[in-house]
């Protein structure tokens, strides 16, 4: 109580993070709505006409969220209406370009520049054949073409949006006509591959690649699975670690040389744009990315950096100009995985407390176990296991990766332009195979994953749960620790279901 009054609020006003989550609402509702065109334009109007209100009567909080409501609406429409394809598929004569490869040996196919009986398709194909292809392979053939119309709301589906296939077909072989142009980013691609395994051997090679630019397609099953049980598969999803591991090094280096954080901002806004090229965009390295700025933009100037405003303006930078990266699987890990950091890594480093010998330890085990209080529900809930030792594989793998990776990037690209540079990559090969067996190890292990099945609304209350109990919320503790205790309850009850 203050003054007299009794205290209302329950968060601090902060317009970055309103934007953000009202952005996201606005997306969602567009995208339920957007079969019934009538009810989306309904309801943008009265998004807008309420944004225009709140403005006039300077009503600071709800201008913020309603522009938002109306900004994500808008988006997720004008995708989804962009993106409709009107064909009805049947037997054609299919020419295009490969661009993409499938995973460990899949004989699945990603086409580009695709000519469907002679008429440009305007959207990317699947092709699954027998005939082994490589990026940049023309190709032609006649098959039964379908169109696939994706479900937004599924996380798998998400991969159609993000490599805009539209169009899939079948065939046992097909024609190799030539090889098309391939763009920079290709060829860089190609020749990293090539480097790669010449020096460091295909297992390890495939493994350094997936780390550097997160392409995972040279590992084979069997590791690919060994590193997933172990709770590690994130190393290889280019994300926020690999951009942090990534800045560190450039930051590191230009601190030695006696360079002020202004110039690691400036070198870093030409490098990460870069690396999200090679890389594909994904949403983890546009989060880091953007996050990274901000952070040595406020270093520069002397501003204070509030690591989750930085987050929300991540978000609403990559969803206006991305709307459907909200449903994309790996969109949604990156930020929930950060979100637990920002909200609990903190107050559980705190809570272990330890003297100078056990503070990088503590830092360490407080990161790796908030990343995954929100992320816990929705890993669950998607994958339908959890990786039991998780926390003592990364509290060993990470620092070591870290180090293969610091060492790896600066080599494989220059090995790119200077051939004697790649017997460098003979060691880290043997310090890669050192991880695999490693991940094979811990997936050894009795009981390495449980399996469990959760629906989607149990992995939300559960996220729900942990950030309405966290430090961002002014309310009382025991409303706070009620609602937290109630939601947990659900989400164990929804397990055993």
């Amino acid at each position: 109580m203050t003054d007299g009054k009794i205290k209302r609020e329950m968060f601090n006003y902060r317009p970055v993070v309103l934007a953000a989550l009202a952005l996201a609402a606005g997306i969602v509702l567009g995208a339920v709505l957007s079969h019934i065109l009538w009810a989306t334009v309904v309801l943008a109007a009265l998004s807008g006409v309420a944004a225009v209100i709140a403005f006039i009567r300077k009503a600071r909080v709800f201008r913020v969220i309603f522009t938002a409501l109306f900004a994500g609406i808008t988006a997720i429409s004008v995708y989804l209406a962009a993106a409709l394809v009107t064909g009805t598929g049947g037997f054609a004569f299919v020419t295009g370009q490969v661009m993409a490869e499938g995973q460990y040996g899949s004989s699945k196919y990603t086409l580009k520049d695709v000519f469907i009986d002679g008429e440009e398709a305007g959207a990317n194909m699947y092709l699954t054949t027998e005939s082994e292809l490589k990026t940049g392979d023309v190709v032609s053939f006649a098959a039964d073409v379908s169109v696939y119309d994706p479900n937004i709301f599924d996380s798998y589906d998400s991969v159609y949006f993000k490599n805009n296939i539209r169009y899939e077909a079948e065939c046992e072989e097909v024609t190799v006509d030539g090889s098309g142009k391939l763009t920079v980013f290709e060829r860089l691609d190609k020749r990293l591959e090539e480097v790669l395994n010449e020096f460091a051997g295909e297992q390890a090679g495939g493994v350094l690649k997936g780390l550097i630019v997160g392409d995972t397609s040279g590992i084979d099953r069997d590791t690919t699975e060994a590193i997933r049980t172990a709770g590690l598969q994130h190393i290889l999803s280019v994300s926020g670690l690999h951009v942090g591991f990534l800045c560190s090094m450039i930051y590191a280096l230009l601190r030695l040389i006696g360079r002020p954080p202004k110039k690691a901002l400036k070198v870093l806004a030409v490098v990460l744009p870069l690396y999200g090229a090679m890389t594909g965009f994904p949403a983890g390295v546009l989060r880091a990315g953007i996050t990274a700025l901000v952070f040595l933009w406020a270093q520069s100037s002397g501003r204070r950096f509030d690591a989750l405003n930085a987050l929300s303006l991540s978000a609403i930078i990559i969803l206006a100009v991305c709307p459907w990266e909200l449903f994309e699987l790996g969109f949604q890990m990156s930020f929930a995985a950060m979100l637990g950091i920002v909200l609990f890594a903190a107050p559980i480093k705190r809570a272990l407390g330890g003297g100078k010998i056990s503070r990088a330890l503590s830092s360490a085990v407080s990161v790796s176990v908030a990343a995954n209080i929100v992320l816990l529900g929705l890993v669950v809930s998607v994958f339908g296991t959890f990786a039991i030792y998780f926390l003592p594989a990364n509290l060993i793998a990470v620092p070591y990766v870290s180090v293969i990776y610091s060492l790896a990037v600066p080599i494989a690209f220059l090995s790119l332009f200077i051939p004697f540079m790649g017997y460098l990559l003979m060691p880290l090969g043997y310090l890669t195979d050192g991880f695999i067996l490693f991940s094979e190890a811990i997936a050894a292990l009795p009981g390495a994953t449980a399996s469990m099945e959760m629906p989607f609304i149990g992995a939300a209350l559960w996220a729900f749960g942990w950030i309405f109990a966290s430090g961002i919320n002014l309310a009382d503790k025991r409303l706070r620790y009620g609602v937290l205790a109630f939601t947990t309850a659900v989400f164990v009850v929804l397990l055993f279901v």
